[in-house]
């Protein structure tokens, strides 16, 4: 497989999880968390902060290319994120989280046996489930500190749990240049289902245009928000998306306990309301570019990799604060 490619999967294989975040201002992700240094000050030693959180995004079903049949796809989460600080500078959170990824693929006349179409056909539902545990520090003056690592399930109904495991590390700072500006680096390094761990450097940055807009660096992706007032923010974003699971063993025996990615570059606007300090909305609506899915055998050989037509798509996320 294309070494590039490789490292945008591993980059957010998991796109729920913010372990790449840094001291980032205080807006909810789609796993209810926020990694915010300001956070360290607003959380009492002996106080336990608890997020709940829901998710779900729906895309209406796409051609694949050369035109072998029709991709559908939604996925849906869930889980908890829990935050204490420690001392005077230290914040530690731990997620935890489960997620439902459903395939819609219908073959058409022109699929022929063990193309994307024909496989995707069979795929039963997907489940991720995931455990990250970080910590950051807001050192002396403007730096700030971010650790975390964890361990990632993610396999098709009746894979065999021990082989959809993979594991991952992150380290991190970033740096309050002024007011306005905010740079910083990450490195992640991860494990790879039928492949070789990866590492791989993730600037981050923070940039206030105005009193009202900023841009930011979100994951493996950019936005550009709004700041309406303490209810109201909207804006743009886009980023780079991929999810990759372990098959179980009811496929043809050249597909069988292989392994599938899904990639997507979703570019979306969105608004997000609070109407109070314990709840959070956020909705987007918009498309998913650049879609490609791709299968493997189970000691990583390609099989099949097939481009997916632009499709819209809308995501809601409900978020909690205890």
């Amino acid at each position: 497989m294309n070494p590039r490619r490789h490292a945008l999967i591993s980059l957010l294989a998991f796109s729920s999880t913010p372990v790449l975040a840094i001291a980032q201002p205080d807006n909810t992700r789609d796993d209810g968390s926020q990694a915010d240094a300001e956070q360290i000050e607003r959380t009492e030693s002996s106080s336990l902060r608890i997020s709940p959180y829901v998710f779900g995004s729906f895309h209406a079903d796409a051609d694949l290319d050369s035109d072998i049949g029709e991709f559908g796809f939604s996925s849906y989460r869930a889980g908890i994120n829990l935050s204490r600080s420690v001392g005077d500078r230290g914040l530690l959170s731990a997620n935890i989280g489960f997620g439902l990824l459903d395939y819609d693929i219908t073959p058409s006349a022109a699929s022929v046996a063990n193309d994307a179409a024909d496989i995707g056909a069979g795929l039963d539902d997907v489940y991720e489930s995931e455990i990250i545990i970080s910590y950051v520090h807001r050192g002396e003056g403007k730096w700030s500190y971010l650790f975390a690592g964890g361990i990632i399930s993610s396999g098709e109904d009746g894979a065999d749990f021990g082989d959809t495991l993979d594991f991952l590390g992150t380290a991190g700072f970033r740096y309050q240049y002024n007011d306005r500006l905010s740079l910083g680096l990450g490195v992640l390094v991860r494990t790879q289902l039928e492949d070789d761990a990866l590492v791989i450097p993730v600037p981050q940055i923070r940039y206030q245009i105005s009193d009202k807009w900023v841009l930011e660096t979100e994951r493996a992706g950019l936005e550009l928000r709004y700041e309406a007032n303490e209810q109201i923010t909207y804006g743009l974003a886009g980023e780079y998306l991929s999810s990759t699971f372990r098959l179980n063993d009811m496929h043809a025996a050249l597909v069988s306990e292989g392994v599938a990615t899904h990639r997507r570059v979703p570019v979306s606007v969105f608004a997000d309301f609070a109407p109070s300090e314990q709840i959070q909305i956020r909705a987007r609506v918009g498309t998913s570019l650049a879609g490609n899915i791709e299968f493997l055998d189970a000691s990583g050989n390609d099989i099949t990799d097939q481009d997916i037509d632009p499709a819209i798509f809308g995501s809601l996320n409900v978020s909690f604060r205890f």
